[in-house]
């Protein structure tokens, strides 16, 4: 459980207030919303672009947004071990760098 920053709000484009309390499951279903998935399918063993793209996303949001640890994430996650969350982090910035618009 993190307090919200308000670059989120900026991130999702959408009015947050700075005291609410985001989890990292309203980040999944915010995700999921955004890439037309079921929050569900975000925590699945698929390794699917459909799905690996919006789950590296919900990592890089949840790392680096609500500062939550490669071990939180991965916990969330069916178990995943917390590399695999700072190579999906890794992969999102080195997306954003070369793709303006997945910025």
């Amino acid at each position: 459980m993190t307090t919200i920053f308000p670059e989120i709000g900026q991130i999702l484009e959408v009015p947050i207030v700075p005291t609410k309390i985001v989890r990292m499951r309203d980040v999944a279903r915010i995700v999921g919303n955004v890439y037309e998935i079921r929050p569900e399918r975000l925590r699945s063993y698929h390794r699917a672009r459909e799905i690996a793209w919006p789950r590296h996303a919900f990592c890089s949001l949840c790392y680096k947004v609500l500062r939550n640890t490669s071990t939180e994430i991965g916990r969330f996650l069916n178990n995943r071990d917390h590399t695999t969350i700072l190579h999906a982090v890794k992969q999102t910035d080195n997306l954003c760098e070369f793709v303006p618009e997945f910025n």
